[in-house]
C-alpha cells in the first residue's frame, strides 16, 4: 500500500515555451515511500507562462501518480486546457487538492471534469472559484457531491450562481462528506440566499463554511440568526463581505448567543462600525467556544476595539482578534495598554495601526505573557503589516 508521507514544493523552470494560457502554475508532489525513509521527488516539468506542452507534462506526472497537490490557480487554462490533464486525472489515484479556481471554466469544462471526478476515490478538496459555470455547473457539482462523498472541501465562489444553483449545492451538500464549504454569489437574491441558509442550517457535517456575499437583506440576515442559534456543529464561520451592520449584527449577536460550536470567527471586510463592535463584544462576555475572532478591514474606531480589551477581562477563551485596517487613531496602543494593563490572558490582538507615510506600521500587543526584555505583562511588538486571519 502506498502511503503519501509528505509533500514537497515542484522547482518552476524560468524558460518559456510558446505560451498558449496565461498565469503560474505550483505543484506539489507525492513522494514514494522508500523502506522507513522520505524521499521527496521534485521535478522540473513546468514553465511560466502556462503553455500546452506544460500541460502535457502535468498529465504525464498525473499518468504516473507523481502529484499530490495540483494548484493551477489563475492560470486561465480555459476549457481547452483542461481537457488536456482530463484523461490523466480520470487514472490518476495521487492528487488529493485540485484548484482550478480562475482558469474562465463553463459548464462545458465542468461537465467534462465531474465525469471525470465521479469515481475518483483519492480527490478530496476542489477548488472552482472565479470561473464562469453558471447555474448549470452547479447542478453538476451538486450531483458530484452528493455521489462521490470522498470529496470533503469544496469551494464555488464567484461563479454567477443564482438561487436555483445555488439551493442545489446547498441540498446537496446536506447528502455529502462535505465538512468544509465556500459559496459566494454576487448576482443571488435575499430570498434565495436565505433559502440556502436554511438548507444548510440543517446539515451536521459541514465542520468549516463560508458564505461571503450571501447576506443580502432582511430575508437572508434572519436566516444567518436562525443557523447560528441553531446549528452547534460549524466550528468556523466565514461572513466576510456579508454584514453591514445594524439588523444583521444584530441577528448575529443574537445568534452567538445561543452558538457553543463555533470556535473561528470571520467578519472582515464588513461595514461594522463601534455601535456594533459593542454590541458583539457583549454578546461575546459569556461565550466559551470562540477562539479567533477577524474584525480587519471595517469601521472600527478605538472606542469599539477598546470593548474588546474590556472583553478580556471577562473572556479567557478568546485567542486572537484582529483589527487590522479599521479606523482606529495611532493613540489607540497607549489606550489598548492602559485598559488591559491587569488583565491576565493569552489572547493576542493585532491592534494595525496604519501609517501611510511608513507603510508599515503592524502592531500586536501581547497579553499575559510576560516580555523577556522589560518584563512587563502587557508589551508591544511592531510586526509586518498583514491581514491573514488567525496570524500575529
Amino acid at each position: 500500500m502506498r502511503i503519501i508521507i509528505s509533500i514537497a514544493l515542484l522547482i518552476i523552470a524560468t524558460t518559456t515555451i510558446m505560451p498558449a494560457f496565461a498565469g503560474n502554475v505550483k505543484i506539489v508532489t507525492s513522494p514514494q515511500k522508500k523502506q522507513q525513509s522520505m524521499q521527496e521527488e521534485y521535478f522540473k516539468a513546468l514553465a511560466d507562462p502556462i503553455t500546452i506542452k506544460n500541460l502535457k507534462n502535468i498529465a504525464k506526472l498525473l499518468q504516473a501518480n507523481k502529484i499530490s497537490l495540483l494548484n493551477l490557480r489563475y492560470a486561465e487554462i480555459g476549457d481547452k486546457g483542461l481537457q488536456i490533464i482530463l484523461p490523466a486525472l480520470a487514472h490518476n489515484k495521487s492528487v488529493r487538492m485540485l484548484n482550478l479556481s480562475g482558469n474562465n471554466l463553463t459548464e462545458n469544462g465542468i461537465r467534462q471534469l465531474t465525469k471525470v471526478l465521479l469515481n475518483n476515490s483519492s480527490l478530496n478538496r476542489i477548488d472552482i472559484g472565479s470561473n464562469h459555470i453558471g447555474n448549470n455547473g452547479a447542478f453538476m457539482l451538486a450531483d458530484l457531491i452528493s455521489k462521490n462523498h470522498n470529496i470533503n472541501n469544496l469551494s464555488i465562489y464567484g461563479n454567477k450562481i443564482s438561487e436555483k444553483g445555488m439551493v442545489a449545492l446547498a441540498e446537496a451538500a446536506n447528502h455529502s462528506g462535505l465538512v468544509k464549504l465556500e459559496l459566494g454569489s454576487d448576482i443571488i437574491s435575499d430570498k434565495g440566499a436565505g433559502t440556502a441558509i436554511n438548507i444548510l442550517a440543517k446539515n451536521h457535517s459541514i465542520r468549516s463554511i463560508r458564505v461571503s456575499g450571501l447576506i443580502k437583506g432582511p430575508v437572508s440576515v434572519a436566516a444567518l440568526g436562525s443557523y447560528l442559534e441553531n446549528n452547534d456543529y460549524v466550528e468556523s464561520l466565514n461572513l466576510s463581505l456579508s454584514i453591514t451592520g445594524g439588523s444583521s449584527i444584530l441577528n448575529i449577536v443574537n445568534g452567538l448567543k445561543k452558538n457553543k460550536s463555533i470556535k473561528k470567527l470571520d467578519l472582515s471586510m464588513s461595514f461594522i462600525d463601534d455601535v456594533d463592535a459593542l454590541l458583539l463584544a457583549h454578546a461575546l462576555k459569556h461565550n466559551k467556544s470562540i477562539q479567533y475572532i477577524n474584525l480587519s478591514s471595517s469601521d472600527i474606531g478605538d472606542k469599539g476595539i477598546l470593548a474588546f480589551g474590556k472583553l478580556l477581562k471577562y473572556n479567557h477563551t478568546i485567542k486572537y482578534i484582529n483589527f487590522w485596517r479599521n479606523h482606529q487613531t495611532k493613540d489607540i496602543v497607549e489606550k489598548f495598554k492602559a485598559i488591559t494593563k491587569n488583565i491576565k490572558t493569552d489572547a493576542t490582538v493585532n491592534l494595525g495601526v496604519y501609517d501611510p507615510s511608513t507603510l508599515i506600521q503592524g502592531v500586536t500587543v501581547y497579553l499575559g505573557k510576560k516580555d523577556p526584555k522589560t518584563g512587563l505583562i502587557v508589551s508591544i511588538k511592531r510586526v509586518r503589516q498583514h491581514s491573514n486571519f488567525g496570524e500575529s
